[in-house]
């Protein structure tokens, strides 16, 4: 059964579209730097278009690829929140980073004792008028926080917690390798990552096969005697 994010991708016309014309197009100029393959005609529907230089079509395809990147972007950008929640979500599920003993009554996990100042948890879990989320935030940068949406009866905040500083190396080289984990395996578990990311990868592919035509036919090369093997 479909969840909401993959009906909302299925559902979104605007971005379908664009992501088809960079698809399509991103495989045309594979398939020259890799085969070699020429583009002899084109219909345009209004008229027929012969190419006979084919080093001018390949670059109108890297810039054509270049924009349309930028326009599947502007489309699929409010996805990659989604994106981002779902890996996050089962990062923060992992009981090494905390989790509630409901007989014992009692948190564990590496966020206890490093709660927020003046912060009970257990208060706000047993207060109906009280509540908090617990968020994961990466940065480029490498900097890692816990973040705490917290809600009580009067007003909501959210606070922070550097991993680095709080928690110390050991346990920040430890989630960073349960990030790269999760990461990982979003774009296996989940099919909204491939669906929003895929047209991203042969962009890109396409875009390095041809400011680096030599060095793609050697990777490519590679490959084959690899598989003949």
């Amino acid at each position: 059964m479909k969840t909401k994010l993959q009906k909302e991708i299925d559902n979104d016309e605007e971005l379908n579209g664009k992501k088809r014309i960079l698809t399509i197009t991103s495989i045309i100029l594979l398939a020259i730097q890799f085969t070699g393959a020429t583009i002899v005609e084109a219909n345009t529907f209004i008229l027929k278009l012969n190419f006979t230089h084919q080093n001018g079509l390949a670059l109108l395809l890297f810039f054509s690829i270049m924009f349309l990147l930028i326009r599947y972007y502007s489309y699929a950008r409010k996805y990659h929140k989604s994106l981002y929640e779902l890996w996050t979500f089962d990062l923060m599920s992992n009981p090494k980073i905390e989790s509630y003993d409901e007989h014992g009554n009692d948190l564990y996990g590496w966020l206890h004792e490093n709660y927020p100042p003046n912060f009970d948890p257990m208060q706000y879990r047993q207060d109906e008028h009280c509540s908090y989320k617990t968020k994961y935030k990466s940065t480029w940068l490498l900097v890692k926080y816990f973040q705490f949406d917290i809600t009580d009866e009067y007003h909501s905040y959210s606070s922070y917690i550097n991993i680095f500083k709080k928690l110390g190396l050991k346990i920040y080289l430890i989630i960073l390798f349960m990030e790269i984990k999760y990461r990982t395996l979003g774009y296996f578990k989940n099919r909204e990552n491939l669906d929003i990311l895929a047209p991203y990868m042969l962009g890109f592919a396409a875009i390095i096969s041809f400011i680096f035509p030599n060095e793609f036919k050697q990777l490519i090369n590679c490959i084959l005697k690899y598989n003949n093997a």
